[in-house]
């Protein structure tokens, strides 16, 4: 009984039997070799077990494996020359051919990341709490993202970009290459999921859109703290002051508070 999950195993079922379809028929219809990125999931161990658990067995070779048919690092001399974490795997990809992996998730974690910074100041008793993007638990994250989506990002005019950027110029880069590594597009030398601004510099970067709901919600709190309605949040607060800041707040943003606190203030002068 191997512990890799549900969604792995079919995950790995669906590349074999996608796989076998498409060579079906051919000269390598025995011999085609399975590749992934490096999924984290992919490469765990009970995953690769799970993988040794399917045998495709030629003549020559009765005891093969799905796992030895996958691309990866093997054998002493090539595994010496990485780390550990990716030993019997693979380093990673270049993901040019990828638009979600190249720039598109980028753009949708940056997107969320906006509505969760405009939506801060939404408690969870407000009338629009509903509103509120939080990425506080993964339930929170995925309903961020999922709505970051429905509000436009990334947005159509990305996706475009991205998608025929991989058929007008990359393919055509890897054909000039034979088939061998090209250099990264946006000219950095490591990637970390976002786009380099220098490699757009004759172009101006489109700005991600956010929810519109909490950009209106963001702009009318911003409007009630100039015209003297208070702060509503509070950022970095010692558990100790919580309930007496929360309080002081709350008095601050009624209309009634502000009332005694001018009446106080005229006693004063009065004195």
């Amino acid at each position: 009984m191997f512990a890799a999950t549900r969604s792995t195993k079919d995950l790995m079922n669906h590349v074999i039997a996608e796989g076998n379809r498409v060579y079906s028929n051919t000269r390598r219809e025995h011999t085609w070799l399975i590749y992934h990125d490096h999924l984290k999931i992919w490469w765990e161990k009970e995953s690769q077990e799970y993988l040794k658990s399917l045998p495709c067995p030629i003549e020559g070779n009765p005891s093969r494996t799905w796992y030895d048919r996958q691309i990866r690092i093997s054998g002493n001399e090539n595994n010496s020359q990485v780390t550990k974490r990716y030993k019997n795997c693979l380093p990673g990809d270049s993901p040019e051919l990828m638009p979600l992996d190249n720039h598109l998730f980028a753009d949708l974690q940056e997107g969320a990341g906006k509505n969760v910074a405009l939506s801060y100041h939404i408690k969870d008793g407000d009338t629009d709490a509903a509103l509120k993007y939080s990425f506080a638990t993964p339930r929170k994250v995925y309903e961020s993202l999922q709505r970051t989506i429905k509000a436009g990002c990334p947005s159509s005019n990305r996706i475009v970009e991205d998608i025929n950027r991989v058929f007008c110029n990359t393919l055509q880069r890897i054909i000039d290459a034979k088939g061998t590594y090209i250099e990264d597009y946006s000219t950095k030398s490591v990637r970390h999921g976002v786009r380099a601004e220098a490699a757009f510099r004759a172009k101006k970067r489109e700005t991600l859109p956010v929810d519109d709901a909490v950009m209106d919600l963001f702009n009318g709190m911003v409007q009630r703290m100039k015209d003297g309605g208070g702060v509503s949040f509070a950022i970095d607060v010692k558990q100790e002051d919580e309930e007496t800041l929360a309080t002081t707040l709350e008095r601050r943003d009624n209309e009634e508070g502000d009332g005694d606190r001018d009446e106080d203030e005229a006693e004063d002068e009065g004195e």
